[in-house]
């Protein structure tokens, strides 16, 4: 009425993607001075200082100090996000995905958009990867959800994706399509 228009819009727009930069990147550790102290005091670790043009960011995840860890119910405005366990042992839970369960050295899980969840404790000198598209994405505190959240729905959708947990323990190695390679196939 009177002229008043009303647009609908979605409460959280598709997560936006800078043009990619290609390039080749060699990222060593030199110093203590490459770390910077993250959410719940992890360090964390550019393994990509151009960050492909704001595509992708991949992080080094140290936690040098063992046992429980500060974190809180959180979740991310991403579009793709690995994370990939290179060193020790970590306790985490995600939201659907049942009860907390530790990840070990060779572990991965794809952990789609707004999936939330939450690192409760690890041992010393845990070491992680994360990969992360876009660089620059928003984290959330989640103050209402309380995880485990009592359902286990591995085909939940977040996103356009679902949760993906890959044991490295518990793969099925074999050969691959070209000799000399193999190939670890994750069950689920």
């Amino acid at each position: 009425p009177n002229g008043t228009r009303v647009e609908l819009v979605p409460s959280s727009p598709e997560t936006a993607l800078p043009p990619l930069e290609a390039s080749l990147v060699v990222s060593r550790q030199e110093s203590s001075d490459a770390w910077s102290v993250g959410r719940a005091g992890m360090r964390y670790r550019d393994l990509a200082p151009g960050r492909l043009g704001g595509r992708f960011i991949a992080s080094h995840i140290h936690i040098p100090e063992g046992g429980p860890v500060p974190d809180y119910v959180h979740f991310h405005e991403v579009r793709f996000q690995l994370i990939f366990c290179y060193k020790g042992w970590v306790r985490v839970v995600y939201e659907d995905q049942g009860e907390p369960f530790i990840m070990e050295a060779g572990d991965c899980v794809l952990q789609p958009p707004r999936i939330r969840h939450r690192v409760l404790e690890s041992s010393a000198n845990l070491e992680v990867v994360e990969i992360g598209c876009p660089a620059e994405h928003w984290t959330f505190q989640d103050h209402d959800m309380k995880l485990p959240t009592g359902r286990l729905d591995p085909d939940r959708n977040f996103g356009g994706q679902r949760f993906v947990r890959h044991v490295a323990s518990a793969a099925k190695r074999g050969s691959w399509r070209h000799e000399g390679f193999e190939a670890e196939r994750s069950e689920e």
